[in-house]
């Protein structure tokens, strides 16, 4: 899901790419990226619903809520974001939709798209 969302960000909310492999043209003043952070197993359709099976699952290792799943990848989300940002040129995201706002941290990642801290 990480690496997924991280091309998502480059392919889609970047104006034009310093790396070749993820340019786009033209640039994204008409257009609204959602960056949405909610990992679900979906990158590879074989493994759909795996996730609901995997939380459902007696073993040790398994996450036994949607939190427990999904606080691995949004913990790195301003990470993801920072490294999409030193990729690209003009980075645009007009919101950002996830889960567990204590992990993902949305404000303070617009904030610092923006130019600005949450701290005062």
């Amino acid at each position: 899901a990480e690496e997924w969302l991280y091309q998502d960000v480059v392919t889609h909310a970047s104006s034009k790419s310093k790396n070749n492999n993820h340019s786009t043209t033209g640039n994204n003043k008409n257009k609204f990226y959602t960056l949405q952070a909610n990992p679900n197993h979906a990158d590879d359709i074989a493994l759909f619903p795996n996730m609901y099976s995997d939380m459902n699952a007696q073993g040790e290792t398994t996450p036994k809520s949607l939190k427990e799943w999904e606080t691995p990848l949004l913990l790195k989300l301003n990470d993801i974001v920072t490294r999409a940002q030193q990729q690209t040129q003009h980075l645009h995201i007009n919101a950002i939709s996830t889960d567990f706002f204590d992990a993902s941290q949305p404000l303070e990642i617009a904030l610092r798209l923006m130019g600005l801290s949450s701290s005062s």
